[in-house]
């Protein structure tokens, strides 16, 4: 995990709707920030956070908390993972850390959904 940047805190801090409950939407994590954003933003949400992490982070970071964390937290919606997880070009970009993703058997389940 990634410390926080300004930039990313100053995201967060400005759609703190998508963390209603969090008293400082600053301290959130990338994990938080991502889960929030992808569950709750509108597609421009979603591009100013990948413009701020990069699609690459974006995409290791979904990856990792629905795959290999063992933290798993489930937050996200399956609308989003059925979205995300079946894009081409986030699939591709979030590959860089775990080798081919197709060998993943949840890969397998999120494919027929």
């Amino acid at each position: 995990m990634h410390m926080v940047s300004k930039e990313l805190q100053d995201f967060a801090a400005s759609h703190r709707t998508f963390w209603w409950w969090v008293k400082d939407p600053r301290a959130l994590d990338e994990e938080s920030i991502v889960q929030g954003t992808l569950n709750y933003g509108d597609w421009d949400d979603v591009q100013e956070l990948i413009r701020i992490m990069g699609m690459e982070e974006v995409a290791r970071t979904f990856y990792r908390d629905i795959w290999i964390s063992r933290r798993r937290r489930g937050n996200y919606y399956d609308d989003v993972i059925n979205f995300f997880g079946s894009s081409r070009k986030f699939v591709v970009a979030g590959a860089a850390d775990y080798g081919n993703m197709l060998s993943f058997p949840q890969w397998n389940k999120m494919a027929i959904r």
